[in-house]
């Protein structure tokens, strides 16, 4: 019997004559090639694909190692892994550069595309969006329509994904149209539209839409487990529990007519994790963990990194709090450290796959190379001629001046923004320290339910901290999310309870404005403290944010106790947070040239205006 080895190379060798007859270049019809047989023998394809590019490099083929690289990319990215796909893909695209072929911009565009589709799977949005967006920018150059359509679909997943519903759900109206009905990409585009108007509480368009999806699949499609899913969901946050419950069978059973061997199970487990959600709400307990346990199963027989994925090992938390439930803590313990296992296994995986880091250090060492490249030129030069040497010298002083001036411009810079970070890092502790007083306290006073609500969105407002830590300028819609999360931890707080509103001038774009980070907490702080917290009534706490002229004015208005802004105060309206801000916001305007102004107007018995105006062109 011949080995698979064997097998594929006499394939190999027979396609490969094949394409020379079709006229096709050397390395050209190898590559087309190793393509076709690589679905069925994938690890013989790899290794051959290796081989042919290192013919490339000896020959200096510049055609053989772009490709070479780029469908390594896809081996390695077909594998899961990342990393050598990242590496290859970026590869691919700098030595793409050196060479013209007729099937160039195509590989470009898949090239930025595949990169873009890494990056979302690692969270790394910013650059998923920036890569998507070279594509596209290649595609719409070329009038690729095909690719087109593909790269405005991925940009809608990252906005979906990003938690930019709106946006998302905007791109998708403009796709829809474009795409051929009943085809895969359709329904795709249309379950992606049910998913958002669900997160943007539309609930009956979710229901429409989902209702459209099952009429025009036809019987027996797996896919129609999707828009029943979606539909569960939909009349679970509307409450109609009846008819949720009868929406997540249905799912289950068109399920089984998905014979994926690895997305089939992945499906299954989701809608047995959300029916049981579900079951919880309507307190029937133990439906709740026959659905769970089933899951439980499922996971347990996946071999693949799909296990390791957050929203699937948090089946287990779920069983964690159902046996609590049920008054078996020991059940509940066991699950609980499951749970921690697997988000240890997470956490792991994605700080071994930080993608900023990875694409940061290509390019640092590319520079590294390039600079290296050029000394190696200079030496050269210089043993060639003395008379050169003498006018290179002359060249070399006048550009290190230029390049010394420039490094003492650059310190000045960084050393700015490095006070700038430090002063951020003072008041992420002081908030962080506020929050877990208050847990805390309600530990103290035996009120284990609210503390444990209130754990949770700690928990929440933990993330979004840590993934700001090291913006100094952020996105004005992020910076909002934040601020709720930390106001509804107040809210369970306040003895007397407060409420919280928002204003935005409609001038104002949220996802598009950019504002300095956590400036706005410590002043909602003082509101909440300093101001309603002291009332013997409810108070009333606004958040208003205008459009002036080059500038954006923020007012945060309470209606609390008030003081009398004309003597210092005393209780804390000038507090360590509102301290740090103004430090923060005076070495902003030294880094950046941006002015900003504070102002707190006062008055006891009628409350606190405190009003903050920055440059809205920050960047």
């Amino acid at each position: 019997m011949l080995s698979t080895t064997i097998k594929v190379r006499i394939l190999l060798l027979a396609t490969t004559l094949l394409h020379s007859f079709l006229g096709f270049s050397q390395f050209k019809e190898r590559f087309n090639a190793i393509s076709l047989l690589s679905k069925q023998y994938p690890d013989s394809a790899l290794q051959l694909t290796l081989e042919l590019k290192s013919d490339a490099e000896k020959e200096n083929n510049r055609y053989g190692i772009a490709k070479g690289h780029f469908m390594l990319g896809i081996f390695y990215h077909q594998g899961g892994e990342f990393e050598k796909a990242v590496f290859n893909y970026l590869e691919a695209i700098r030595k793409g550069e050196e060479v013209e072929y007729n099937d160039k911009v195509n590989d470009q565009i898949n090239q930025y595309r595949y990169l873009a589709s890494i990056f979302m799977k690692f969270s790394a949005y910013d650059l998923a969006a920036e890569y998507s967006e070279q594509a596209l920018r290649i595609a719409e150059e070329s009038a690729n329509e095909a690719q087109i359509l593909n790269l405005y679909h991925q940009q809608a997943v990252i906005k979906r994904d990003q938690g930019d519903y709106a946006k998302g759900l905007e791109i998708m109206k403009r796709i829809l149209p474009k795409r051929e009905k009943g085809t895969y990409s359709y329904f795709s585009v249309l379950s992606m539209m049910s998913v958002c108007y669900n997160r943007l509480a539309e609930y009956d368009s979710t229901v429409l839409i989902s209702k459209q999806m099952i009429e025009e699949l036809p019987d027996g499609d797996f896919k129609k487990a999707i828009p029943h899913h979606n539909m569960g969901l939909a009349y679970t946050a509307s409450g109609e529990y009846d008819k949720a419950a009868v929406e997540f069978q249905n799912a289950l059973y068109h399920r089984k007519f998905d014979t994926r061997r690895e997305l089939g199970p992945i499906g299954v487990v989701n809608t047995l994790v959300d029916f049981s959600k579900l079951y919880i709400k309507t307190e029937e307990i133990e439906k709740a963990k026959s659905l769970l346990i089933e899951g439980e199963a499922i996971i347990e027989s996946i071999q693949s990194s799909y296990k390791y994925e957050e929203w699937f090992f948090e089946l287990y938390n779920h069983l964690s709090q159902v046996y609590e439930l049920l008054g078996d803590l020991e059940q509940s313990r066991s699950y609980k450290a499951k749970y921690e296992i697997a988000l240890e296994k997470y956490v792991d995986l994605y700080q071994e796959h930080d993608m900023e880091i990875l694409v940061n250090n290509y390019f640092n060492e590319i520079e590294t190379q390039s600079k290296e490249a050029t000394t190696r030129r200079y030496r050269t030069i210089v043993s060639a001629s003395l008379l050169f040497i003498l006018a290179l010298t002359f060249s070399i002083n006048r550009y290190n001046a230029f390049r010394s001036r420039k490094k003492l411009n650059k310190k000045t810079v960084d050393h700015k923004l490095a006070e700038l970070k430090a002063l951020k890092a003072q008041i992420n502790p002081h908030f962080l320290f506020n929050a877990l007083n208050s847990i805390h306290s309600f530990i103290l006073e035996d009120k284990h339910g609210i503390a444990e609500e209130y754990l949770v969105k700690y928990g929440r407002l933990m993330r979004q901290i840590l993934n700001h830590s090291d913006s100094l300028i952020i996105p004005l819609n992020e910076e909002l999310d934040t601020l709720q999360l930390y106001v509804e931890l107040e809210q369970l707080r306040v003895r007397q309870g407060f409420d919280y509103e928002i204003k935005i001038d409609e001038k104002v774009k949220p996802f598009e404005t950019n504002i300095p980070s956590m400036v706005i907490q410590p002043f909602l702080e003082n509101a909440i403290w300093h101001g309603v917290s002291k009332l013997e009534t409810r108070g009333k706490i606004t958040l208003s944010i205008e459009s002036l002229e080059n500038e954006l004015e923020v007012k945060i208005i309470d209606n609390g106790v008030g003081f009398d802004s004309s003597t210092p105060s005393k209780d804390g309206h000038n507090s360590a947070g509102v301290r740090l801000v103004k430090e923060r916001l005076e070495l902003l305007k030294e880094s950046t040239g941006e002015k900003s102004v504070i102002e707190i107007e006062s008055e006891v018995g009628k409350g606190t205006k405190a009003i903050l105006r920055f440059s809205d062109q920050l960047t």
